[in-house]
């Protein structure tokens, strides 16, 4: 019942080429299940920020498994959360998230207005990799919707930040 330590076990970088947190790595390993048996236990158990946190990434595990519904509810929660202390980087990782809930739900309206949300406040606080990934979030988006052209737009836009900012993993999955 060390919570804290647990969470802080849960942020160790591993010794990885991107260097990536341990809690985000159990994503793309796929271990979604794990992520969520972990998280439920000290989820509501820490500050709010990491608590924020918790529901965001507890909400990226039950939408990789399809459960929408799951995870639009933690995402709110997220939102809600981070609504209630000013923290701009973690409310726009927030609404492309559930803009790509959105997307998987094939909710266009909704899934556009939150990735413009998105793009908008990481344009204000210039962060770049928020941006980039939002900007490679809308390019998937009109790819979806047969704009090739748009979703190229925006995928160049994308490249150009993830290699300005030599993050190899955000070049990576824009080229793809």
């Amino acid at each position: 019942e060390d919570w804290q330590r647990a969470w802080e076990t849960l942020l160790i970088r591993l010794n990885t080429p991107i260097k990536e947190q341990l809690h985000n790595q159990f994503g793309i390993w796929g271990y979604y299940r794990e992520q969520i048996e972990i998280y439920g236990r000290i989820l509501g158990k820490l500050n709010q920020t990491e608590n924020t946190i918790l529901f965001n990434v507890f909400a990226n595990a039950y939408q990789a498994l399809g459960d929408y519904e799951t995870a639009s509810k933690y995402y709110q929660q997220s939102l809600n959360s981070v609504m209630e202390f000013p923290n701009r980087k973690l409310e726009a990782t927030v609404l492309g998230n559930i803009a790509n809930t959105y997307l998987s739900q094939r909710k266009f309206s909704k899934a556009i207005k939150c990735y413009q949300q998105s793009l908008a406040i990481s344009q204000e606080i210039a962060d770049r990799y928020v941006e980039c990934s939002t900007l490679a979030n809308l390019g998937d988006f009109y790819r979806i919707q047969g704009n090739y052209i748009k979703a190229t737009e925006y995928l160049k836009q994308g490249l150009l930040i993830a290699q300005e900012i030599s993050n190899r993993q955000l070049e990576g999955a824009v080229l793809g």
